[in-house]
């Protein structure tokens, strides 16, 4: 007596409970989609961060130190470069390259300015005055570069766009 009311009633209990089950499967699938993007552009940040934490080490390092080890310096901004490549936009990797360059121009400076014996002549004296009034322009850069690298990375390391 009941069969003919009970066997549609199963039926749809069954259609109902697999509508269910694939609504709760899609939401799952989407949250471990979401969880994984998230995880990405989580990583990508953090390995963008490290990049511009070490290239501010380094700018500190040149400004503080009296003698840096251009050496190290140069060998780790050719590390950051590497990495600068392949996280950001060819904007960054220009700029780590200038620094660079700087890096070698100062190097050289220092080099030649270890040579000048200012005592011996007027030539000497004008020698060393000139690349002393170099020197000084490019601390002056270098001075710059700590708000410059701050707005430059900053497009990449905005919170807002983190979290989008």
């Amino acid at each position: 007596m009941l069969s003919p009311i009970l066997t549609p009633a199963i039926g749809i209990v069954t259609i109902i409970n697999l509508a269910v089950v694939s609504y709760v499967a899609y939401q799952q699938f989407h949250l471990k989609k979401t969880n994984v993007n998230y995880q990405i552009h989580h990583d990508l940040y953090e390995r963008r961060l490290k990049v511009f934490h070490e290239t501010m080490e380094l700018l500190r390092k040149i400004v503080n130190e009296q003698k840096p080890s251009w050496n190290e310096l140069l060998t780790t901004l050719r590390k950051i470069e590497d990495d600068a490549y392949f996280l950001f936009g060819d904007e960054i990797h220009e700029y780590i390259k200038t620094l660079i360059d700087k890096g070698h121009e100062k190097r050289r400076l220092n080099r030649k300015m270890d040579r000048i014996n200012p005592t011996k002549d007027s030539e000497s004296r004008d020698k060393m005055e000139k690349a002393l009034d170099t020197e000084e322009e490019l601390e002056s850069w270098v001075f710059d570069q700590f708000d410059i690298c701050r707005d430059k990375f900053g497009k990449y390391l905005s919170y807002e766009d983190f979290i989008k």
